[in-house]
């Protein structure tokens, strides 16, 4: 249950109806620390266009006064990149330096520093109490700072299953700490691709199975772009398989679908796409993980 997504009444909704069918055990991922965009038109935007943001269309408020101009903004995953140009009390003056969509509920990764946020949301601490009372085990803290954001989570939900998202700069900085902390991690490398580049997740990647190595108890799963083709097409293609190869040799103690069974067309043939690999990769490594 992706809180980043859903009401917590829909939430709700959504706990019940999995039960009427599955017994599966439900993980409830809270929104965290993430700037996302609210109440904005929906459009495209082209180089050097100019927008406007008004201080309710920036989310949470803690981060408006971070905001700087000069700052980058990198919204969403179509490609939209704005520079701030000016910023007061009520507006915000961007100007477009990549084109792309703006739209609302959209993640917001300021380029060169971070922006210090509450590690949960209102709406988290909402969906939390409902959700234990609904007998919920598991929760996943979203943009996990640090190890001091691992232990408050730790506090707060003494005794749950807790998973923590790796998918920020300060997180990665922090690696070692972290593990001491935790013990169950999960690589979104969509998110974390935005903050640190794409072309170094792989990189990071590996640094975090190689702490995960060095710290015993611990478990990594690894989520976001595996079949991101399939979201739109029937079948994935050769790199994407490779990419799942790939985790599962690197030791991955899960991996996690995204768009691709969230709003995909192929749900399922991804499912079965994934299952057909990890049982190549178990044939030829002798492994049964």
């Amino acid at each position: 249950m992706n809180m980043s997504h859903m009401t917590v009444a829909g939430m709700v909704d959504a706990i019940d109806e999995i039960r009427r069918h599955t017994d599966v055990p439900i993980c409830v991922d809270t929104e965290g620390a993430q700037i996302r965009t609210a109440n904005v038109d929906e459009r495209d935007y082209s180089m050097d266009d100019t927008l406007v943001f008004g201080t309710e269309q920036i989310t949470p408020t803690e981060a408006w006064d971070q905001i700087r101009p000069g700052d980058t903004m990198i919204i969403g995953f179509d490609g939209l990149q704005v520079r701030v140009v000016e910023s007061d009390t009520y507006a915000m003056t961007c100007r477009c330096t990549q084109s792309g969509r703006l739209s609302p509920n959209k993640g917001v990764h300021v380029a060169e520093h971070q922006v210090t946020l509450p590690a949960l949301s209102s709406k988290d601490h909402q969906a939390i109490a409902t959700a234990r009372a609904m007998g919920i085990e598991t929760f996943a803290l979203s943009f996990t700072q640090n190890a001091q954001s691992i232990e408050q989570f730790e506090r707060l939900l003494p005794g749950h299953r807790l998973i923590y998202k790796i998918e920020t700069r300060s997180a990665m900085a922090d690696l070692d700490n972290m593990f001491r902390s935790g013990r169950q991690f999960l690589i979104d490398r969509g998110d974390l691709g935005k903050e640190i580049g794409a072309e170094q997740v792989p990189v990071a990647q590996r640094r975090v199975m190689h702490q995960r190595d060095l710290t015993p108890g611990t478990q990594v799963y690894m989520a976001t772009n595996f079949l991101e083709s399939m979201i739109t097409r029937s079948e994935p293609t050769r790199a994407e398989i490779s990419d799942v190869y790939t985790a599962l040799e690197q030791g991955a103690d899960g991996l996690v679908l995204a768009a691709e069974t969230a709003i995909g067309q192929h749900p399922m043939e991804c499912v079965r796409q994934v299952h057909r690999i990890f049982e190549v990769f178990q044939q030829n490594s002798g492994t049964a993980t």
